[in-house]
């Protein structure tokens, strides 16, 4: 049989799948008929498969992806710790309430702590014990020092030698971190038992480093190496800071950007991250370790800088936003972290010219000194930023765009979505068009759509989204991505273009699409230009902010009378709006891990001959 009777062949067993396949795995397929994408993606196969089998049966994170003197440390932590503590269980007096990802858990004897959930992030966020920092009113430290000593003995009674738990290192690390400032912020002395629980972890941590082959460590390392700089901070020769300290300066460079961002794709993340940073250079600064200010001050610099970016500020109440690009950290809530930038440990390390009022609740700068006094109400000048690492943000008529457009994708540990061309809208600092977030980490519908591009403001054709769901046995060119953002201005508007090549790995067409996002006085128009040939399937969606409520005026306009909101577009059918539907996964939006609220969702399904220009605008009267 001839090659192309093959290939007629394997295209017709895909034609008659029954099976739901995954549009990318089907479309990666079709691609493979042709013998030159085909042989390097059969060698990329085996050299994937094999790291597979030597990572399933190698013990302990990958120690080639170390440095040498992370190598180095790590084995002399390794030689002198590990022994098995003894902790006596205590007895309980009362009912302890703690905060959990999503709601509480009572507790009121040591065997409470082996309560497990069907969500995992639930069952870690029993066993990270941020609950000694995050109280249920999310305001001050929810236990004094006799009962939180209480509950951190009760949980190690249970679980102090467990060597699988212990595998987890960000858990481990969470512990430690947690207990550490949990003392710190009552200033009182640690107990000796339990720095020897602190020991302990530090041991596991290091032991359990979450160093990973082929580029797929990403922030967990670093957060490893604050725990274990929290472990060892009373001594800053100790070698579980020699180690935090050669992990830091390995870490720091790959995660954030020249200029401050974190480089893993989320708006959440990148104030997490921060929260990081800045409790590293508190505790620094309590035992005068020089060479750590040096190396993490100049870092939380950037970082707060860039924490600005993502502030959106409300003209009419003064309240603040930020947009839930990427994921949403379950570690906490993103309105506790939203006053970071105005803690009094932040604003010692940088502050803006004129510093805004904050926001209502402290939330963790409640930790730290509480929030700087503002200076008066500012409102931010126009202007346009970038970032090499893709996030942009335009201000202009009133209104704020922010998108994220990065070159860079394939397989490397990150928190970002399928969200290129993607963008979120506020006019005079209130939402319009949002980013919905995500559910939670499960492999739910819910949480899948959450990441995918059907749940942004983008358009996908064919069922392909502008950037791929890699595999790690896909080959990386099927991935790889040139976007391109430029911004003109005149006195009338302001037209955003991104370019990008992400439809032209559709197999047997060459697509390529360019977004126009135009700003007028009272108007956000969205003109997509899509090149090619023949008929093809493109969806559009648009997420609205849940205090907008449309009612069809005509096939092609929907309006909000209460907030004066319209939306036109281009299509007289297939257009559907969803509000909180059980029945699918529309019209929902997720503030935070865990949390579904109602909200509206426009999509646009139909079948478009190419070449063609689709438009959506959405207009503002009195807002």
């Amino acid at each position: 049989m001839s090659f192309a009777a093959l290939a007629r062949t394997y295209e017709s067993l895909l034609q008659e799948l029954t099976l739901p396949v995954i549009a990318e795995f089907k479309n990666y397929l079709k691609k493979a008929v042709n013998p030159v994408f085909a042989v390097p993606a059969l060698v990329h196969f085996i050299k994937a498969l094999y790291w597979k089998l030597l990572r399933s049966i190698m013990a302990g994170p990958s120690t080639s992806s170390m440095n040498g003197e992370i190598q180095i440390l790590r084995t002399l932590i390794l030689s002198s710790g590990g022994k098995l503590l003894h902790i006596p269980e205590p007895e309980f007096d009362k009912v302890y309430t703690i905060k959990l990802v999503i709601g509480n858990m009572q507790i009121q004897s040591s065997e409470d702590w082996h309560q497990r959930f069907q969500d995992a992030e639930m069952n870690v966020s029993i066993d990270r014990w941020g609950w000694l920092i995050t109280g249920v009113m999310n305001r001050n430290l929810p236990f004094n020092v006799e009962e939180g000593s209480l509950l951190i003995r009760s949980w190690s009674s249970q679980f102090i030698n467990d060597e699988e738990l212990a595998k987890d290192a960000y858990s481990t690390g969470e512990r430690i971190s947690n207990v550490v400032l949990f003392f710190k912020l009552q200033e009182v002395v640690i107990p000796n038992d339990i720095n020897h629980i602190i020991e302990k972890l530090a041991y596991q941590v290091a032991k359990n480093i979450e160093y990973l082959p082929i580029g797929l460590t990403g922030n967990h390392a670093f957060n490893n190496s604050r725990a274990l700089y929290f472990a060892g901070y009373s001594d800053k020769s100790s070698l579980f800071s020699r180690m935090a300290i050669a992990v830091a300066r390995e870490r720091l460079p790959v995660l954030v950007t020249n200029d401050g961002f974190m480089r893993e794709g989320s708006s959440h993340y990148h104030f997490l991250f921060t929260r990081w940073v800045l409790e590293m250079v508190s505790l620094a600064e309590v035992a005068d370790d020089k060479v750590a200010l040096n190396l993490f001050t100049p870092y939380a610099e950037k970082l707060l800088k860039a924490c600005w970016f993502f502030l959106v500020q409300n003209k009419e109440d003064f309240t603040w936003n930020i947009p839930l690009v990427g994921d949403v950290s379950p570690d906490c809530n993103p309105n506790w972290l939203i006053t970071l930038p105005w803690s009094r440990l932040a604003c010692s390390i940088y502050r803006p010219v004129y510093l805004p009022i904050a926001p209502i609740e402290p939330g963790w700068s409640m930790l730290f000194g509480g929030l700087m006094n503002h200076d008066k109400i500012i409102v931010l000048s126009e202007f346009n930023f970038s970032s090499e690492c893709g996030w942009h943000r335009i201000e202009r008529f009133n209104w704020t765009i922010i998108t994220y457009a990065p070159n860079k994708y394939g397989m490397e540990a990150n928190h970002s979505h399928h969200d290129l061309c993607s963008f979120v809208a506020y006019c005079k600092g209130k939402p319009i068009i949002v980013d919905i977030g995500r559910l939670d980490y499960t492999n739910s519908p819910t949480s899948r759509y959450g990441k995918s591009a059907r749940s942004h403001n983008t358009i996908i054709i064919d069922e392909i989204e502008p950037t791929a769901e890699v595999f790690g046995w896909m080959l990386p060119a099927y991935a790889k991505l040139i976007v391109s953002l430029k911004v003109k201005r005149d006195q009338k508007y302001v037209k955003i273009l991104i370019d990008h090549n992400g439809f032209r790995r559709i197999a047997k067409n060459t697509i390529s699409h360019q977004r126009e996002l135009i700003i007028s006085t009272d108007s956000l128009e969205i003109i997509d230009n899509i090149k090619g040939t023949g008929v093809h399937n493109i969806y559009r969606s648009m997420q609205f902010n849940p205090s907008i409520s449309f009612q069809e005026v005509s096939s092609k306009e929907w309006r909000d009378n209460k907030n004066n909101v319209n939306f036109n577009t281009d299509s007289t059918s297939s257009v559907q709006c969803f509000i909180a539907d059980e029945a699918s996964e529309h019209g929902w939006i997720f503030p935070s891990y865990g949390v579904k609220e109602p909200a509206l969702s426009i999509t646009i399904d139909n079948l478009v001959s190419l070449p063609a220009q689709l438009r959506n605008k959405i207009t503002i009267g009195r807002f």
